[in-house]
């Protein structure tokens, strides 16, 4: 993690992207996304025990359109549009080995990097799921991966998005302030959830199926704003 009292200029965030590139992933084990299915699945296994796991799953709406459209969204990374974070950068191909660096902005300006480990599309007769996982690199306030998926039903045409996380602290002050930490990291998931959410089709209302904190979400549906 990189912290700056003003925001930096985007020089710094290119110097800083190119020298990630050279950087292996903090963290292991690595595509570990692709274990389970879900947030409870990873609790039960002494492998991830040592880590936080966070889930979000929303409808998003029905048929191929909306699906396509979500897709369309991941491809673009328009879940990080959420005013006070900053992808480097939007057009980024979406493919193994591509590297990010994201700018958050609580109290102070944070640069922290990731890598895609990878990209997953099965199109069956009964769904079609699209989506990937990106880790974290060695400028990253935590070290684990994240995954975001889009999946639709055919059987009821049904479209889902869901995100899940591992990760645990990788800096002296997440580890001191951790409890301050959990809370922004599950800010910043279940708030990317919603801003995929009004990219698909720009609604103020969202339909939480599962949530990782009750503190972002009282209700199954919530109105929202987008400021």
């Amino acid at each position: 993690m990189a912290l700056y009292i003003f925001k930096p200029q985007e020089t710094e965030v290119n110097r800083l992207l190119l020298e990630q590139k050279k950087k292996s992933l903090s963290y292991y084990p690595v595509k570990g996304t692709l274990d389970h299915a879900t947030k409870e699945q990873f609790q039960s296994d002494p492998k991830y025990a040592d880590f936080n796991v966070d889930g979000y799953r929303v409808y998003l709406g029905q048929g191929k359109q909306i699906f396509d459209r979500a897709c369309e969204g991941l491809k673009a990374w328009k879940q990080f549009e959420m005013g006070w974070v900053e992808l480097f950068y939007p057009d980024t191909p979406l493919q193994e080995g591509s590297d990010v660096v994201i700018l958050a902005r609580v109290g102070t300006y944070n640069l922290s990097a990731c890598r895609v480990v990878y990209v997953i599309e099965e199109d069956t007769p009964q769904s079609h799921r699209f989506g990937f996982a990106y880790g974290t690199l060695e400028m990253h306030v935590e070290r684990g991966e994240s995954r975001f998926i889009i999946e639709w039903d055919k059987t009821t045409d049904r479209v889902i998005y869901d995100v899940l996380s591992y990760s645990n602290h990788n800096t002296w002050f997440t580890k001191v302030a951790a409890p301050v930490a959990r809370y922004i990291q599950q800010m910043f998931g279940a708030e990317s959830v919603k801003a995929l959410q009004r990219w698909v089709n720009g609604t103020t209302q969202i339909t939480w199926l599962y949530r990782s904190c009750e503190s972002f979400v009282r209700n199954t549906t919530e109105n929202w704003s987008s400021e």
